[in-house]
Formats: C-alpha cells, structure tokens, sequence
C-alpha cells in the first residue's frame, strides 16, 4: 500500500511542478516552485494516510 501513496505522491509532485502558472520575475528564489509543489504533496500524503487509516478502523468496526 506504500507504494501505491509514494507513487501518487511522485505524480502530484511532476504534475504540480508542470503546472505552475508562475513566471520566473515572480518566483523567491530558483526553486521556490518545487520546494511548493513538494509541500502540497507531503501535505496531501498526510491526507491520504489519515484516510487510509479512518478507512481500515472503520473497517475493524464493522469487521467486529
């Protein structure tokens, strides 16, 4: 199942990063859009696993 969140998170990561709207006058510095793309992506890792594990409780519940 790991797997499965490293590879979503990669492909938010490439797509976030290919679909900036910023031009470089406006970026802080020369990584400024990976460095984003990269947060967003741990961020909604973190969100997958919270739903992943409200998942599987729900599942032991009904499972019970």
């Amino acid at each position: 199942m790991r797997k499965h969140y490293r590879l979503m998170s990669a492909t938010l990561l490439v797509a976030l990063t290919a679909c900036t709207a910023e031009g470089p006058d406006t970026q802080g510095h020369v990584w400024q859009t990976q460095t984003d793309a990269l947060e967003k992506a741990k961020n909604v890792d973190g969100m997958m696993q919270d739903t992943f594990a409200r998942n599987q409780q729900a599942l032991e519940r009904q499972e019970q």
